[in-house]
């Protein structure tokens, strides 16, 4: 457990850091197309979901759908992020045009559209991540099962073979 903990520590630590970059005022304000708004704060995903659930593959089957959820909500966010950073950052580009230093705004708008994509690439891969963690658990799963299902078959043959073993026995003792 204390492991856990000391391993979460780095990722809440970048989601503080996360969080002071996006309060940060951009020097150049972007355009935000109305139907581009962000989500509200309780449909969001924080981008860190190693703060929230356990390194590597889940404990329970709990922590497992959690998990499963968390990747596919992940996965959209990141799908809205991307379809989000496209309009504005064409909107953008049209405003830099009407601009005196336009190669000074349309790379300002580049970086702003760069790093908007590298955050959904970010909750692509953790999603990536929290799905790999979710097969792990299933194959362990499946493992389990598969031996409980043999040990109980070897259990079942053992008894077959002393049956059979003490029939011929007995047989042997006739003779």
């Amino acid at each position: 457990m204390l492991f856990r903990i000391f391993l979460l520590i780095p990722a809440l630590m970048a989601g503080v850091a996360q969080a002071q970059e996006a309060a940060a005022p951009e020097s150049v304000p972007v355009p935000v197309p109305a139907e581009t708004t962000p989500a509200p704060a309780s449909t969001q995903v924080p981008l860190n979901p190693a703060a929230l659930l356990s390194i590597g593959a889940p404990r329970s089957k709990e922590e497992r759908d959690e998990m499963a959820a968390r990747a596919t909500t992940l996965h959209a966010e990141a799908k809205r992020r991307r379809e989000a950073a496209d309009p504005v950052h064409e909107a953008a580009q049209a405003e830099c045009w009407k601009k005196f230093l336009v190669s000074a705004c349309l790379d300002e708008a580049r970086t702003a559209h760069r790093k908007e994509i590298s955050l959904a690439k970010r909750q692509e891969r953790e999603a990536q991540t929290l799905e790999r963690n979710v097969r792990k658990y299933d194959a362990l799963e499946r493992a389990r099962i598969r031996d409980e299902e043999n040990a109980k078959r070897e259990a079942e043959n053992a008894k077959k073979a002393e049956k059979h073993r003490a029939k011929r026995a007995a047989e042997e003792k006739k003779y």
